[in-house]
């Protein structure tokens, strides 16, 4: 195993009345190596994601869910120079200017991020699939391609578009197996060490309160939301749930040159 591969053995560390696995130790201390940052060191004092988990983006339409994935997909590329991501969405699309944009932060040479933009480019898979079927054998094709393709970060942006169909059914009493198969597709990717980042909508319910788009089931199967809102300045914020329970938010601007604290 060389030093980019994480164990996920059941190795565990003394911690006064209870002992906890190696990577959850590393985690509770703050270890870089075991989480998803973003290009924003000020937000990544609060803010990190955790491998082996799949944390779901949850922002009405246009908040800045997508930003914030390019970011932290930026972040990973840079930490880790000879892996890939995947990037996965129902239209085959990757912004690569506004991607680009976060990977090279204002005061990056010019010319290096010229000579240098196609290899990054190179390192991100970008699929496109069409539903609930595609969607699912996609992931299983990438579980048996973990090693070979040096996989460490999937992100499924706009789940919602691709599994629609699939809620409609489960909102008939039918349909609940088909969500929890792509679920349990994710969750395989998980257990092989990956970082798996989705984003969702909310929508609006009878009573008017916002909850994200494919049911209580999906939602309930996820430990991991994030939530992003928008304010009348037009700054973002995250909040999210920490390991301890407590809930904590982070303010942030988009800028041209990426994300910026508040």
């Amino acid at each position: 195993m060389d030093g980019n591969e994480q164990s996920n053995a059941s190795i565990s560390v003394s911690v006064g009345p209870k002992r906890e696995k190696v990577r959850e130790a590393f985690l509770r201390l703050g270890s870089r190596q075991f989480q998803i940052e973003t290009m924003c060191e000020e937000i990544n004092e609060k803010f990190k994601l955790p491998y082996g988990k799949v944390h779901e983006l949850d922002g009405e339409f246009g908040v800045g869910k997508t930003q914030l994935c390019y970011s932290l997909m930026a972040k990973f590329l840079q930490s880790n120079p000879t892996r890939r991501a995947v990037w996965i969405n129902r239209n085959r699309t990757l912004e690569t200017e506004a991607f680009l944009r976060h990977y090279y932060r204002e005061g990056e040479d010019a010319t290096t991020s010229t000579q240098n933009m196609a290899a990054v480019l190179d390192r991100i898979m970008v699929i496109s699939v069409e539903d609930r079927f595609e969607f699912v054998n996609t992931l299983k094709e990438l579980l048996d391609k973990i090693t070979s393709l040096d996989l460490r970060l999937v992100i499924v942006d706009d789940v919602d578009c691709i599994l629609y169909e699939s809620a409609l059914t489960f909102r008939d009493g039918q349909g609940s197996e088909e969500l929890l198969g792509a679920m349990r597709g994710l969750q395989a990717l998980t257990k092989r060490g990956l970082a798996v980042i989705i984003t969702n909508h909310l929508t609006a319910g009878d009573d008017n309160r916002l909850s994200p788009m494919l049911g209580v089931a999906w939602a309930k199967s996820i430990s991991s939301h994030i939530g992003i809102f928008r304010h009348p300045d037009n700054s973002r914020e995250i909040s999210f749930r920490e390991r301890d329970g407590t809930v904590s938010y982070v303010r942030f601007h988009i800028t041209d040159s990426g994300l910026f604290k508040a």
